[in-house]
């Protein structure tokens, strides 16, 4: 008689497990029905997405600056110097202890300028 208790209570705490998981998924599943209900009422609301792409293009067309060309900059005295000198023979070292900079920035510099003559 024992054994036949464990079994119906068995089998009764089966059937209420079974029940109350059932109701965790209705209700689960009445949650997300919801929910996908008002992600349509949402969806229907708002412009369709290549409308609203469209107005977020022109609004950034008009908030964004065009770039303009790159205007090509005057060098200041000292490069030119510096250039002057290197073009009539002028090491450095020289360019440096006459204008009272050091040696590496005039070696830079010279450097700049012998490329900016190859380039134009």
């Amino acid at each position: 008689m024992s054994e036949q208790l464990l079994v119906i209570v068995f089998a009764t705490a089966a059937v209420f497990s079974g029940l109350f998981a059932l109701v965790l998924q209705r209700r689960c599943c009445r949650r997300l029905r919801l929910q996908v209900g008002r992600l349509e009422e949402q969806l229907q609301r708002e412009p369709d997405p290549p409308e609203r792409f469209s107005q977020n293009l022109a609004q950034a067309e008009r908030c964004h600056k065009i770039p303009r060309p790159h205007q090509p900059q005057e060098m200041p005295d000292r490069y030119r110097y510096i250039s002057a000198m290197a073009r009539q023979g002028m090491s450095a070292a020289q360019i440096a202890t006459a204008l009272h900079i050091g040696e590496d920035e005039a070696v830079q510099i010279v450097r700049l300028a012998q490329l900016k003559r190859v380039s134009n």
